[in-house]
């Protein structure tokens, strides 16, 4: 029986909290006290690691047999996050995820992409429709946006889409360890959860929507029912949270950075880049790591 190797450097333990209110207000501030110590942190107060820096996380990401998705800190079953593709590993994550890229692959990217213009342009003209404005960028652009785009191209029903706020607000508040903050937002997305509960099976779908092509799916026999509803959640959970969040996110960032708000006026090639860079600059992932985990960050 062969030993695993200790760590080659001890690892840093600390006691900043970032799921602390104060942390929350100010993450960057927090974030980057926790990735000055290390590339992989020990956060004492929940007792899990922390991996903080571009090239220990790509390694992460990338080696799964190692860091398992099917766990992270803090999981628990929760109807707004289904554990489908994003909590599976080979075979099962390959047979959902090629499911999902279908869905979303070059049969529907023309009029997917059509659709997202002509709606982004529409509600930039509501908005700005008046010599002042004073838009709010999370609710009047963010918001108004995904609520609107992203149950439309999944086919779900117009009436009563004002509770999804409240989904998306719970949704992502469930990745955290328990606070009051966290039950507060969590109650106040029950509601929520019964109308995406009522508006996911294939009955209340539309046809020809990205829902109704999954459940088409079911029929062929290369996914089941419940996979099917699954991931009619996971697509609009998935992309209604981290959309609208991230559309606020680089707001933000560019209110905050105005000389990079600058470059990509004057660089409009750059808005693809810019939005990927928005992403990674407020992600936040986690992983189990299984014996030897270590390894992989030295």
């Amino acid at each position: 029986m062969t030993s695993v190797p200790p760590p080659t450097r001890p690892i840093p333990s600390t006691a900043i909290d970032p799921f602390a209110l104060e942390s929350l207000q100010d993450p960057f501030a927090a974030d980057g006290a926790v990735r000055e110590l290390g590339p992989v942190v020990h956060i004492a107060e929940h007792d899990y690691y922390a991996v903080t820096r571009f090239t220990e996380i790509r390694k992460g990401l990338r080696d799964w047999r190692t860091f398992s998705s099917t766990d992270r800190p803090f999981y628990e079953d929760s109807a707004f996050r289904p554990r489908i593709v994003l909590f599976e590993e080979p075979p099962a994550h390959t047979r959902t995820k090629s499911a999902i890229m279908d869905v979303l692959g070059p049969r529907n990217l023309p009029w997917l992409e059509e659709y997202f213009r002509k709606e982004a342009g529409a509600l930039l003209d509501r908005v700005l429709d008046g010599d002042v404005v004073d838009v709010d960028g999370y609710r009047d652009l963010a918001v108004a946006y995904v609520l609107k785009v992203f149950p439309d191209v999944i086919g779900m029903p117009e009436d009563g889409r004002e509770l999804l706020l409240k989904f998306g607000s719970a949704g992502l508040n469930a990745f955290g360890p328990p606070s009051e903050l966290r039950e507060r937002k969590l109650a106040a997305g029950a509601e929520a959860v019964a109308w995406v509960e009522r508006n996911i099976g294939r009955e209340s779908l539309a046809e020809g929507g990205l829902g109704a092509q999954l459940y088409a799916m079911a029929d062929e026999g290369r996914i089941s029912e419940q996979e099917a509803r699954d991931l009619v959640k996971t697509v609009f959970a998935a992309g209604f949270d981290t959309s609208t969040s991230g559309i606020a996110s680089m707001f933000r960032a560019f209110g905050d950075h105005p000389g990079e708000w600058r470059k990509l006026r004057e660089r409009p090639d750059l808005v693809a880049p810019a939005w990927e860079e928005s992403i990674r600059f407020s992600g936040l992932l986690g992983r189990t790591a299984g014996r030897g985990w270590w390894r992989g960050c030295r």
